[in-house]
């Protein structure tokens, strides 16, 4: 155990996908779960559609509300977080900025009670070489993203008043 050696500063995370691909028995979430003794937080990322491209944009609530249950029945006492999730800018399917303003609505709301952390994943690249294909989910390229941003979590109390866990 890292313990053992003298590091008590680390913190180990679980981290799965909302959802498991390929949708198989053998692979199931608590199959890889090594328990309690092993891990500190437990983890999830969720994303709308990656790509302008993409002919889905699944809503973040489906994602959570199908994969939480899973998680908070891996541990009665473990947080999880939002380890990633994100949307592209540019998708048919959806707006970036409706998708991240929902999911920031469930999030800061509370309505997943054990989630005490999230990350948004703020990175753009190159698709293709036609540069409307290009994946941006940064904020700094929307700025209705980046509003909706400062209007959810810059001055929700329910963001910073509760550093503390309790299950």
């Amino acid at each position: 155990m890292i313990s053992e050696e003298g590091a008590g500063n680390i913190t180990w995370v679980f981290h799965v996908n909302n959802s498991s691909i390929p949708a198989d028995n053998w692979n199931r979430i608590a199959n890889y779960y090594p328990g309690d003794t092993y891990v500190d937080w437990i983890a999830v990322s969720g994303y709308g559609a990656q790509t302008p491209l993409d002919d889905y944009c699944d809503p973040f609530r489906e994602m959570m509300d199908n994969v939480y249950p899973t998680l908070a029945a891996l541990s009665p006492t473990k947080p999880i977080i939002i380890a990633e999730f994100g949307v592209t800018k540019g998708n048919a399917s959806c707006t970036q900025e409706s998708w991240a303003d929902a999911a920031l609505a469930d999030i800061t709301t509370l309505r997943w009670p054990r989630v005490i952390a999230f990350s948004w994943w703020n990175e753009a690249w190159q698709n293709d070489d036609n540069p409307a294909h290009d994946t941006t989910m940064r904020l700094q390229d929307n700025l209705n993203l980046a509003t909706v941003f400062q209007n959810r979590v810059g001055s929700n109390s329910n963001i910073l008043d509760r550093l503390n866990f309790t299950p």
